[in-house]
């Protein structure tokens, strides 16, 4: 059997190069953010995913759940089952951050170029809001990723029909991950009825969507057996209160989201726009997948990147191919190009810095200090309880008690703190406790950190 000689300059040596590169940028990215805490919707994917392997339920404190949807805790909970709540729901992050730029790289080649679809890749890997996805264990990048996924099976199944089957299946567990997907349900119909007549009796098309529906048809069947009401949900009480005004809310979140001091920065925004005016005509399926994947972010009363970030991948793309078309039609202005991206890069280093690394946002409030101290974003929170635990682990005395409130307590109770320290969950089952807050109360702290938001670390004595 005669052997392929191994030469660099093959297309598919070089795919797996760059592939194997990209992992492990993202990897190197991701590490800052391992030691730190998990809290909030990680912590409730984590322990609602024990719930499901453990117990066949989706319970959360002895009743039945109906806010996140279930399949990131699903999917998750075996890596947490291997090593414990933060290393686990960080690892799945991870891996789910791959799948964002494969899918990505999966749908911009075929609409674009392999050059184009690389660089777009490179463009989301720097990207502040996706490197922060990636350290919190979030569900927002696996739904990325299967909606992206879901994306370029549908390009595709307009050359191979029975690529439409694995694209409902991508929409459905997409859908059973976060809601934002719904309006492809909507959008695949009316594509293929109107660029794609030839498969609107295809059965491959219609199988995929029935399939689609089924799977996303388990979590209303769950919630009419369990509740009652189908279309029963958390998320309903929580939009009653806090969004009084959909106009208000539209507006708002539509200067939110296309403020590019934030979004995808100026540089690649710009781009981006004229990328879409240039080539959105010729490319509808991507330029009604960005409406699709950040529709519903406009209506939601929470503020934040990763509600719509399954559009911007597709955003970068349009800029991507317009950056490569500047570059290749403008050879004399090159050296400004060069500058450009050196200026380019600064910015989105500091946008890293301040958005998606706690530790260097606290040293830019220590040494530079022209901008708030606290931005209220979620690193720095995070970065002042990493700090407070360190001090912790540092001072405690050996077989020392630490406080910790639910749901925290059930995925801090292992990994967090020093393996000799007892983590209780009120002061009846162990005392004095060291305890970490972000509150001010009228006890003097043991510790308090340097960054803003200040956190501190009390020790709460026995009750009397």
């Amino acid at each position: 059997m005669k052997l392929r000689k191994f030469r660099i300059s093959d297309t598919r040596y070089q795919n797996v190069l760059i592939v194997g590169i990209c992992f492990l940028i993202l990897t190197l990215l991701w590490l800052p953010g391992f030691k730190l805490p998990i809290i909030s919707d990680t912590t409730m994917y984590a322990l609602l995913g024990e719930s499901l392997w453990r117990h066949g339920t989706y319970v959360f404190d002895g009743l039945p759940y109906a806010k996140h949807l279930p399949l990131h805790a699903f999917v998750s909970y075996p890596l947490v089952w291997l090593t414990n709540a933060r290393v686990g729901m960080k690892l799945s992050a991870l891996l789910a951050g791959a799948g964002v730029l494969l899918a990505t790289y999966l749908l911009l080649r075929r609409a674009f170029s392999r050059d184009v679809a690389f660089l777009a890749v490179f463009f989301v890997l720097f990207h502040h809001g996706f490197v922060l996805m990636v350290q919190l264990g979030s569900a927002d990048l696996l739904f990325a990723a299967l909606f992206l996924g879901s994306l370029a099976a549908f390009a595709a199944a307009g050359e191979r029909p029975r690529m439409y089957v694995l694209a409902g299946i991508l929409l459905g567990l997409a859908s059973l991950t976060r809601y934002n997907g719904v309006l492809l349900y909507a959008l695949y119909p009316a594509f293929v009825f109107c660029k794609r007549p030839r498969h609107r009796t295809s059965g491959w098309f219609w199988t995929g969507m029935l399939l689609a529906v089924t799977l996303f048809g388990l979590w209303f069947l769950r919630n009419f057996l369990t509740f009652g009401d189908p279309f029963f949900t958390a998320y309903s009480i929580e939009y009653q209160a806090e969004a009084p005004s959909i106009w208000f809310l539209l507006i708002r979140n539509v200067l939110y989201y296309t403020g590019p001091f934030h979004n995808v920065l100026p540089v690649l925004f710009v781009l981006g726009l004229i990328g879409l005016v240039r080539y959105g005509r010729r490319q509808p399926l991507l330029l009604l997948g960005i409406v699709a994947g950040g529709a519903l972010a406009l209506a939601w009363w929470v503020k934040g990147m990763r509600f719509a970030f399954s559009a911007y991948p597709i955003f970068l793309g349009f800029a991507a191919v317009e950056a490569k078309d500047l570059w290749v039609r403008f050879r004399r202005a090159r050296p400004l190009f060069v500058i450009c991206i050196v200026l380019t890069l600064i910015l989105h280093a500091g946008a890293l810095c301040l958005y998606s690394y706690g530790a260097c946002n606290a040293w830019f409030d220590r040494t530079i200090d022209h901008i708030p101290a606290d931005l209220h974003l979620s690193p720095e929170g995070l970065n002042g309880i990493s700090v407070a635990r360190d001090y912790i682990n540092h001072h405690a005395p050996e077989g020392a008690f630490v406080l910790v409130g639910e749901p925290n307590y059930s995925t801090w109770k292992t990994g967090m703190f020093r393996s000799d320290l007892q983590v209780v969950s009120d002061l009846q089952n162990g005392c004095p406790a060291y305890e970490i807050e972000q509150r001010m109360t009228n006890m003097p702290p043991l510790f308090v950190t340097q960054s803003a938001p200040k956190t501190m670390v009390f020790l709460r004595e026995c009750p009397r």
